[in-house]
């Protein structure tokens, strides 16, 4: 209304006095000459039924329904004054209109204030169901679910079925409203009360209100997985074993649900069973039915259902097959060791028309189960001798590609099938990527092999000057950053990974010998300190003569002045015994 410019604000009043005192509705102040004359032939109006006729007929023709609001309040308050009541569906009128225009707080709010007022909403209690749902707020559903176990408000199951799609609904909590309210829910209710349900007890009461309801055939799919959820595996069998010989264009669907439960509660001879029942039924497995049977095969890594699959399969273009759902096939044949079937499906869905960049991906993929899988050597033995490179040259993959792919299959892969990965690599000429440098070079630390560990440590030098926290902290740890291994870098005209490395050592590691290779290293053009900085840094408890010497002698040429001067008056800090 002020955006409009049909308020005009009294500067006098403070926002506090708006908050603590009833709000102004001087309409003479906040509106139009035409809205004034509304409101002026509305309070001649004395009936109840004529004031609720008109103020239908105000809320509903008015464009802004916050005139409508005001209008509201400026009729309650003049109720409370008369100690009168409101007609009981003015608040429907009202929360209507603002659920139309999506206005959910002042909902909130007008039913606060009624339950404030111990006055009940009747049927505006369905606009607070909307409003609670819409505002996702915790408390505010918490005291709706109150107010409807005391019966306040009227609503329906469609309601109550709104109000389970709330994050903090509960199955148990609406069917305790429902039984307390004495309402009959339908059958959308009643599928999302199996399907929120957890409670065997619970299980047991909706079905059998299902059952008086005659709705239990169009709600088997809900019961079956209710009973999985509730680990009772012999009620989810009765409720299959009734309903699994009906004919139904839906009747698959009565077998996957099944075979789910089995998977999580049964063996993999039960879902073998059920398999072979529906194939002598004539129920035709469908890409559902067959997802469901590898999410089975992956957690039994049972290679009869991996074979089961398969078989499906021969009659059926697999180059047309979902990406995700061809993985899955994979990884469960992977699984079961059965790498020749896994390369042969995978060969079979890399389609000659792919491009470059899918081919690249799916190999890419493909490759990773293999690592993450540990199965590259019986990868590697099905190319009947050939060479590691020759093999990888036959691999679609680019540099970025390969980087990828090993980054995403270093954490878990055994020493000796990383070293396998490192040769392939360089045999190939792959330039590695920094970052996987590093994580091969700790995969290989942590699994014992320092030798392995260090070349790669001298390969990641090569790539970057700096080390990631973690490699750092590991080389630390270890304790395998001895002067001789700084010495040999420092000999290779490398005194930036000399610092590097220094870096790595905890304060309570370093010794004498440690401070001398740094001070050779810090006389380096590539070092960036001064070396007198760095022997003030030196703990006292090591400092003696011949560290004192490696400072003045570590060039070639006489030490300066400077040098001399500085070393004087940093000895002359110590104690009189140094």
């Amino acid at each position: 209304l002020m955006q409009a410019g049909r308020v005009r604000v009294n500067p006098q009043r403070s926002s506090a006095h708006h908050q603590h005192q009833r709000p102004s509705l001087n309409f003479q102040e906040r509106y139009t000459p035409r809205e004034i004359k509304i409101v002026e032939d509305f309070n001649k109006l004395s009936k109840p039924e004529k004031k609720l006729r008109a103020f239908e007929n105000i809320l509903w023709s008015e464009r802004d329904v916050g005139f409508g609001l005001d209008l509201y309040r400026l009729w309650r308050d003049q109720t409370i004054d008369q100690k009168q009541n409101l007609h009981p569906d003015v608040y429907p009128l009202l929360t209507a209109a603002l659920v139309k225009k999506q206005r959910w707080d002042e909902v909130i709010s007008l039913w606060r204030d009624m339950k404030n007022r111990d006055v009940d909403p009747g049927a505006g209690m369905s606009h607070v169901i909307q409003a609670v749902a819409s505002t996702h707020s915790a408390t505010d559903f918490a005291d709706l679910v109150q107010d409807l176990r005391n019966g306040i408000g009227r609503i329906s199951s469609g309601e109550l079925s709104t109000l389970l799609d709330h994050e903090s609904a509960s199955a148990s909590e609406m069917w305790e409203i429902i039984k307390k309210r004495g309402l009959q829910p339908d059958l959308v209710l009643f599928r999302k009360l199996c399907t929120g349900c957890y409670q065997l007890d619970l299980a047991k009461e909706l079905e059998e209100a299902i059952d008086r309801a005659s709705l239990k055939r169009s709600t088997v799919i809900q019961l079956i997985p209710m009973y999985g959820r509730c680990n009772s595996l012999a009620d989810a069998t009765r409720i299959f074993e009734e309903f699994k010989e009906i004919k139904d264009p839906n009747q698959i669907h009565v077998w996957i649900a099944m075979l789910k439960v089995y998977t999580r509660l049964g063996g993999e001879d039960q879902i073998d069973q059920t398999i072979s029942d529906a194939i002598s039924r004539g129920i035709r497995p469908t890409h559902q039915m067959l997802s469901v049977i590898i999410s089975a095969g992956l957690h039994f890594k049972s290679s009869r259902l991996a074979r089961k699959v398969l078989i499906f399969l021969q009659d059926i273009d697999i180059s047309q097959l979902n990406p995700q759902f061809s993985q899955r096939l994979i990884n469960l044949l992977l699984d079961c060791n059965d790498v020749a079937s896994a390369f042969q499906l995978f060969t079979g869905l890399t389609d000659l028309s792919q491009s470059a960049e899918s081919k690249s991906l799916r190999w890419h993929n493909f490759l990773r189960e293999i690592f993450l899988r540990e199965k590259l050597a019986q990868f590697v033995s099905m190319y009947d001798g050939a060479s590691h490179s020759e093999i990888l040259h036959a691999i679609p993959l680019d540099v970025h590609m390969w980087n990828r792919m090993m980054m995403a299959c270093m954490d878990g892969v055994p020493a000796a099938q990383g070293k396998m990965l490192i040769e392939m690599m360089t045999q190939r000429n792959i330039d590695m990527h920094p970052k996987l440098a590093q994580e091969m070079m700790r995969m290989l630390l942590n699994a014992g092999e320092t030798q392995s560990g260090l070349d790669m440590l001298q390969r990641c030098f090569t790539l970057e000057r700096s080390l990631d926290a973690e490699s750092m902290e590991l080389l630390g740890s270890l304790g395998i950053v001895t002067p001789e291994l700084m010495q040999s870098y420092l000999d290779r005209g490398r005194p930036d990974v000399v610092q590097t490395l220094f870096k790595t050592l905890p304060n309570d590691a370093t010794n004498r010998e440690h401070w001398m290779v740094m001070l050779h290293a810090s006389r380096e053009k590539e070092y960036r300190q001064d070396p007198m900085d760095l022997l003030m840094k030196i703990p006292h408890r090591l400092i003696n003569p011949d560290l004192i010497r490696a400072f003045l002698t570590s060039t070639e040429s006489t030490p300066s002045d400077a040098d001399i001067k500085g070393v004087h008056q940093y000895l002359l800090t110590l104690t009189p015994t140094k």
